[in-house]
């Protein structure tokens, strides 16, 4: 059975469920969202990046759909703060798929087109290995000077997240080629696994993401024993991320030394301590509360809700305020601009629902994520807008980045993977989201235009013609 098929029949049972809920509108809206996004996103031609960032915003703004339906109650009861919960759903499926769009318009903008296969074969195998040994040499250098050297801080971070562009090209190589850089590949999995739940966010999500990125681009044929290889994976990785929810308050304040800043002040081995002793005393209740504050978590609308209740009731619109600011700030360098403000979440969240949230002086970082803020400035009828502009350029910086004639074409497509990875959160400040974006696309350009070319030597690559 092709996958057309199966995806239609997964669809069907999905809007069959969603109607049968007692938030059937909302839930049939969700199912046609989605279904939307993976009709004009799924390209076996182009990274997956694009549907990973559409499919986890689309989980975020859904999930409390089908927590409602599952308890059998209108899903305003399910908010954690109150306000309209149902409206503040239906606005970010609405803007999920105005950006779906958006970036599929996006990748039609370019040249010739994009590469017709993700193939690696004018290396030998070990030398991707070393690529990204380089990279992972390169990240942990920029990270320990951005923390000596703020004012370089967001540009030394953006090369620090590129190394997962050599870490896709490498897993790619492996699932494809087999030997012994399977086995080095391997190494470097748990290699970033244990860094990524050592680390202050306990980042090892990020490995587990783009491995699947790797594991979509190989082509390679899924059997039974691969299927039931990624199911396990996928459980482990989410019984990782409900036992982290259940420890990471008190795994911070081990990590922090009881100072309130996002900062970790012990070594990795202490770090790994603690975290196997917090993760030895829990139990099932433990887990089965964990697990709802990381459902809660995931789901990303309550704020949003919240703001309806303050906007334009008691605050008026913005009329494009916090989209101007987020799009000066990144052409506004710090180091010429001492007077520029700092970009404190905590403090527009607090103004825009009243609900006092724990801020800088605490350590804690809150956003509204980007749907709310654009609502905030346009309104319900015009938040759409900016929204597909930002899914344009999207799309079109992928297409500038892997069609440019500097470069290589499949560490290009990498490098735009690693850049457009950030957006996938629906909790994301658009001030952060754009301003990193550029920040980290410019990196990315001087990394294809000037480092790649004295590494790699460009063999001509067939491309195929993507048409809308």
């Amino acid at each position: 059975m092709r996958l057309n098929a199966i995806l239609i029949i997964v669809l069907g049972l999905a809007l069959a469920f969603a109607m049968s809920g007692t938030n059937d509108l909302l839930g049939a809206l969700a199912v046609a969202v989605f279904a939307l996004g993976v009709f004009v996103l799924w390209r076996p031609d182009v990274s997956p990046v694009f549907m990973f960032v559409f499919v986890y915003q689309w989980m975020q703004a859904s999930m409390k759909i089908f927590q409602a339906d599952v308890l059998a109650v209108p899903i305003n009861e399910v908010s954690q703060f109150g306000g309209n919960l149902e409206l503040a759903t239906a606005l970010s499926l609405a803007g999920l798929a105005a950006l779906a769009i958006g970036m599929r318009t996006g990748l039609t903008w370019g040249t010739a087109g994009v590469a017709s296969t993700f193939r690696l074969d004018d290396k030998p195998p070990l030398y991707w290995f070393w690529a990204y040994a380089v990279a992972f040499a390169v990240s942990f250098a920029s990270q320990q000077l951005a923390y000596t050297v703020p004012g370089l801080s967001q540009p030394l971070l953006a090369l620090a997240s590129l190394k997962w562009a050599f870490y896709w090209l490498l897993a790619h190589v492996a699932i494809r080629r087999g030997g012994v850089v399977r086995w080095l590949w391997v190494g470097t999995f748990v290699l970033e696994l244990g860094l990524g739940v050592t680390g202050y966010f306990s980042d090892f999500k990020t490995v587990l993401f783009f491995t699947l990125f790797a594991l979509l681009s190989s082509g390679i044929r899924i059997s039974g024993v691969r299927l039931l290889g990624m199911t396990v994976l996928f459980l482990i990785a989410a019984l990782m991320a409900i036992a982290w929810t259940a420890i990471k308050v008190e795994q911070r304040r081990f990590l922090s030394t009881e100072e309130n800043a996002q900062v970790v002040n012990v070594s990795t081995f202490d770090s790994l301590r603690n975290l196997v002793e917090l993760a030895s005393h829990l139990d099932a209740a433990a887990m089965v509360n964990a697990t709802d504050r990381l459902a809660a978590r995931i789901a990303y609308v309550d704020f949003f809700a919240k703001v309806l209740d303050t906007v334009p009731e008691d605050i008026p619109y913005e009329n494009g305020a916090i989209w101007a600011d987020a799009v000066a700030r990144p052409f506004m360098p710090r180091i010429l601009f001492p007077s520029k403000t700092a970009i404190d979440d905590s403090e527009r969240t607090n103004t825009f629902t009243r609900l006092n949230v724990m801020g800088m002086e605490e350590g804690v970082s809150i956003s509204l994520g980007y749907m709310a803020e654009s609502y905030i400035d346009f309104g319900p009828y015009l938040m759409v807008l900016p929204v597909l502009l930002l899914g344009a350029l999207f799309g079109w910086f992928y297409r500038w980045l892997v069609d440019g004639r500097a470069g290589h074409r499949m560490v290009n497509i990498g490098l735009a993977s690693a850049v457009l990875f950030p957006a996938a959160y629906l909790e994301t400040s658009i001030t952060k989201l754009f301003g990193g974006l550029i920040v980290a696309a410019l990196v990315a350009w001087i990394i294809s235009r000037f480092l790649v070319p004295m590494l790699f030597a460009q063999r001509p690559a067939a491309v195929k013609v993507l048409r809308p």
